[in-house]
């Protein structure tokens, strides 16, 4: 029973170090997590620009607003529209 509670107070003395004392972080482990971290930017942003693509103009356009298409020109708008009041 004495070797129970030694035990049980040792545990309980360690708990109390580690919640006061600051743990170190191991800088090796810290230099790797940041090779690591950029290493996966670096993919993440490959992947994304090889996923860009051009759009083509679309050949049929389902919704307008006032008659304004997506690949109607500056003129057209201006001539259904009027200047652009700024």
């Amino acid at each position: 029973m004495l070797q129970i509670r030694r035990i049980f107070g040792l545990i309980i003395i360690l708990l109390c170090l580690v919640l006061i004392l600051p743990i170190k972080e191991f800088k090796p482990l810290v230099t790797l997590q940041g090779e690591v971290k950029d290493y996966i930017d670096i993919h993440i942003n490959k992947e994304i620009s090889s996923s860009e693509n051009k759009l083509d103009t679309p050949k049929k356009q389902e919704f307008a607003f006032n008659n304004v298409q997506m690949n109607s020109s500056k003129n057209q708008v201006e001539k259904n529209l009027g200047k652009a009041k700024r």
